[in-house]
């Protein structure tokens, strides 16, 4: 008999799970699925609008309770194991999948100063949320920070060592909720943004979630272009790796001006027969406002934390691509500060699950107190300076 247990990312957007044989502490599947939750709406501010209507937390609990049910079934039957040597499911997300996870009241975190109902690290049997295949199933969300984020910066922490090292690191979260992570052994600093999804996909003429057939690398040489999918078949659409390539050659050969300006104001990626995979003006400033919530959040951490770019010791970029991400595109669409890629400047997918997996494999969940003690919430919402750097960080 196995003793398994299931590690989740709730994402706006995704939902990520890893399935880990306890007693060998080890990932033994793991895979994403939509959050079914994006039927109604993309982003957070709609999801807690649609939940503020006649049942609307409901159907978004039942909507994120079913993607859950089904990531995990999905993850069971992929590694041919028996859902009842499930033992415990440890769930990390953004404080507003915490609440529409767990049913708790959103209507303060709807409206300035957007404070959470609940922030506390939750456990109850599976089967008293919804998820009634897992009865005998322990069910654990770990506590949320502060304003929107979440969870899942926790699970950023644990995967990248940050409250256990000296040397400053900076964590970025590219997701639909962006999440900027700054500090050390002795001193972190986190705050939200927010992106949108472009980054995954959405909102672009496009682009498609991370799957069979997404443009994940693109190279322009001699004026003339190459793309790489995933499974190497014909292409689709373009995942939020393959975006950040483009957009970044773009740039690079002058196809896209400081200002964001695309010229012509259609560029075609891919073209065979009647299949055209192509970006236009509009995806390009999608991806300006993406990018620049992400450069000001940065910036803003970087100045409450007194931080010379000098002192800086690594730079991480995590989320879900399809794809590894070059430190360089990033650079080169300026998403994050050039001085901020100095020393060490890496890409790990999906960091958020990794740091979940590891706290159930290694027994490790009550470290999560010892982080929580040194960690501080930047609300950038009290930036006097926030419009002006925002606008700012709208070049490239």
């Amino acid at each position: 008999m196995a003793n398994l247990a299931a590690a989740l990312d709730i994402g706006t957007t995704n939902i990520g799970g890893a399935l880990i044989d306890l007693d060998k502490k080890r990932v033994i599947s793991s895979l994403d699925v939509p959050n079914e939750q994006i039927a109604y709406g993309d982003d957070i501010i709609s999801r807690l609008k649609f939940a503020g209507a006649k049942d609307g937390i409901r159907e978004l609990n039942k909507k994120v309770l079913n993607s859950i049910n089904n990531i995990i079934d999905s993850l069971i039957k992929k590694s041919k194991a028996d859902k009842g040597d499930l033992v415990r499911i440890l769930a990390v997300g953004n404080t507003a999948m915490y609440h529409l996870t767990l049913l708790f009241p959103v209507e303060t975190l709807a409206t300035a100063p957007y404070e959470a109902f609940e922030s506390k690290l939750i456990k109850k049997e599976a089967s008293g949320l919804g998820l009634k295949k897992f009865s005998k199933t322990e069910f654990i969300f770990l506590p949320n920070i502060g304003g929107f984020v979440g969870s899942d910066a926790l699970g950023v922490i644990i995967a990248t060592n940050m409250h256990k090292n000296g040397p400053v690191k900076l964590a970025i979260d590219l997701g639909t909720n962006g999440e900027i992570i700054l500090g050390n052994k002795d001193k972190i600093l986190v705050t939200s943004t927010a992106a949108g999804p472009a980054f995954e996909g959405w909102h672009i003429s496009c682009g498609m979630r991370p799957a069979p057939g997404a443009i994940i690398h693109f190279d322009i040489k001699n004026s003339k272009t190459s793309v790489k999918t995933i499974g190497n078949l014909l292409p689709k659409g373009i995942a939020g790796s393959g975006l950040i390539k483009i957009i970044g050659k773009l740039v690079e050969n002058g196809r896209i001006d400081k200002t964001g300006r695309l010229t012509p104001d259609v560029f075609t990626v891919y073209e065979k027969g009647k299949r055209k995979i192509y970006l236009n003006q509009k995806d390009i400033r999608e991806v300006q406002l993406a990018k620049s919530a992400i450069f000001t959040a940065i910036t803003f951490l970087k100045i409450n934390y007194d931080l010379d770019y000098q002192n800086l010791y690594e730079t991480i970029v995590t989320g879900r691509f399809g794809g590894a991400l070059d430190a360089k595109d990033l650079l080169r669409i300026a998403a994050v500060p050039r001085e901020a890629g100095g020393k060490k400047f890496n890409f790990i997918e999906n960091l958020a699950l990794k740091g979940a997996s590891i706290l159930l494999a290694e027994n490790r969940i009550e470290e999560i107190e010892s982080i929580l003690k040194i960690t501080k919430h930047v609300e950038l919402q009290k930036e006097k300076a926030f419009q002006e750097e925002f606008a700012k960080g709208l070049a490239f």
